[in-house]
C-alpha cells in the first residue's frame, strides 16, 4: 500500500527539462546499458527437456547427459551442476548470420559464474568455441589449468592452421576454487583481457589475429569438435555473450548486480521492483496497478542519459505532465 501511495503522488509529476528513465523504487538505474550489445544469456536456471534457453536470442543450448538433477542451486537462481564422469555438455551449433560464436566479432565478452575445483582437473573446459566439421585446429578455451596443479584459469586459443596461438597460460588470480567466482573475457579491437571478481587480472593475452577463426560450436562445460570431450566437473552459472566489449566499470557493475534482463536469475535490483517507465515512447504503459494513461505536452525522442539505452522525454516546465488517471 506504502508504495501504491507514492506511486498515486506521481500523477502531479512536473518537470523541466529531460529524463531519461522514470523509476519508482528508491534507485536510480538498473544498469540498463549492460542490455546494449547482449546478444545471448543462458541464466541456467532450468532444463526444459534437453535444452536450456537463452533468454536474448534464442540461442537455446542442447543438453549432453544433465538431468532434473543437475539443476541446482545457483548463484542468481540456480545453476547447472556437471559432471566429467558422466560427460555432461550444453552445446549449439551456430548458423550463418547467428550472433554467435563470440569470435566472429573483433570485440567481444563473455561472462560467467562459476564454482569449480580447479586443483585435481587437468586441462578442462568452462566455456569454449570449437569446430564440428572435423578440423580440430580453431579452438577458444577457457577452463581450469593444463596440469591441475592450482585454480588459475588457463586460456588457450588455437588458430585455424594448429599451433597455439595462445597456449596454455594463467591467470593470477585463482578463481577455480570451490567458491563462487565471476570470470569475464574481453577482447575488444583484437586485444584480450581478462577479469576476476570485477578486477583485471595481471594475465597478458596476445591480441587475436586478424580473420576468421573458423569455429562454429559453443559450449558450456566441455568442448564440442567431431566429439565432445573436456568434460569439468563443477558448477556454472549466468553465462552470457557481447558483441562488444565491456568496459572496466561494466564489468564490475556486472560483477556486482548481475545481468538486467527478465531472465537474470535473480537480479537484486529486479526483485520487488513495480514500476518501470524507459520514457522511449508516448503511450500507455501498463505496470502493475499504476497506468501512465495521460501524457501533455511531453516530446518523445531525445538522446538519452549518457550510458543509458533508449531515448528520452523533454518537458517544458509548465505544462508537461505524465498523469495517473
Amino acid at each position: 500500500q506504502t508504495m501504491i501511495k507514492k506511486l498515486m503522488t506521481a500523477r502531479r509529476f512536473i518537470a523541466a527539462g529531460v529524463l531519461s528513465t522514470f523509476m519508482f523504487v528508491g534507485i536510480a538505474s538498473v544498469n540498463a546499458q549492460l542490455t546494449d550489445g547482449l546478444v545471448a544469456h543462458w541464466p541456467l536456471d532450468e532444463l526444459n527437456g534437453d535444452t536450456t534457453p537463452d533468454v536474448i536470442s534464442g540461442y537455446d543450448m542442447t543438453a549432453d547427459n544433465l538431468t532434473a538433477d543437475s539443476v541446482v542451486e545457483g548463484k542468481y537462481g540456480n545453476a547447472m551442476s556437471f559432471s566429467n564422469a558422466e560427460q555432461t555438455l550444453l552445446w549449439r551449433k551456430n548458423e550463418e548470420g547467428d550472433a554467435l560464436p563470440a569470435n566472429q566479432h573483433d570485440s567481444f565478452t563473455v561472462s560467467f559464474w562459476s564454482k569449480i575445483q580447479g586443483n585435481g582437473q587437468n586441462d578442462l573446459r568452462v566455456f569454449s568455441e570449437s569446430n564440428t566439421t572435423g578440423n580440430n585446429s580453431p579452438l577458444f578455451n577457457i577452463g581450469t589449468r593444463n596440469n591441475g596443479s592450482d585454480g588459475t584459469i588457463d586460456i588457450y586459443i588455437r588458430s585455424i592452421g594448429g599451433g597455439g596461438t595462445v597456449g596454455h597460460i594463467f591467470s593470477t588470480a585463482e578463481p577455480f576454487d570451490d567458491e563462487w567466482h565471476h570470470v569475464v573475457f574481453v577482447q575488444e579491437d583484437l586485444a584480450r583481457s581478462i577479469y576476476v571478481d570485477g578486477e583485471l587480472d595481471d594475465l597478458e593475452i596476445a591480441p587475436k589475429e586478424e580473420g576468421d577463426h573458423n569455429v562454429d560450436a559453443t559450449t558450456i562445460g566441455g568442448i564440442l569438435r567431431g566429439n565432445a570431450s573436456h568434460w569439468v566437473t563443477g558448477l556454472i552459472d549466468d553465462v552470457a555473450i557481447w558483441d562488444r566489449a565491456l568496459s572496466a566499470d561494466e564489468v564490475s557493475g556486472l560483477t556486482s548486480s548481475g545481468i538486467p534482463t527478465a531472465g537474470g536469475g535473480g537480479h537484486p535490483l529486479l526483485v520487488d521492483l513495480v514500476a518501470h517507465f524507459p520514457l522511449d515512447e508516448d503511450g500507455n504503459s501498463t505496470n502493475g496497478e499504476f497506468t501512465a494513461a495521460t501524457v501533455t505536452d511531453v516530446e518523445f525522442g531525445a538522446d538519452g542519459a549518457t550510458g543509458n539505452t533508449g531515448t528520452s522525454a523533454t518537458f517544458n516546465g509548465s505544462s508537461s505532465i505524465i498523469q495517473h488517471d
